[in-house]
């Protein structure tokens, strides 16, 4: 959603970067704080209400870096 407001809107493109560079931080550090697999495959594979998966999110608006941890790759 990002890319497409710095798309939209040229001014923005350097804030929606930083932005997008701090939230995949904050996911980051949370995800590696995860100790069981079967944590991980919840948070992965529940669906919210438009039953949608975090997986179909992250191949949705490329954020493949939510995947870089030990569990999330043996639940994918």
């Amino acid at each position: 959603m990002l890319e497409v407001v710095g798309q939209k809107f040229n001014s923005l493109i350097v804030r929606c970067q930083t932005v997008r560079q701090r939230i995949v931080a904050i996911v980051r550090e949370y995800l590696h704080q995860v100790e069981r697999e079967s944590e991980m495959k919840y948070l992965l594979l529940e669906k919210d209400a438009e039953h949608r998966d975090a997986l179909d999110l992250i191949s949705r608006y490329k954020i493949a870096e939510f995947l870089e941890s030990q569990f999330a790759e043996n639940v994918v």
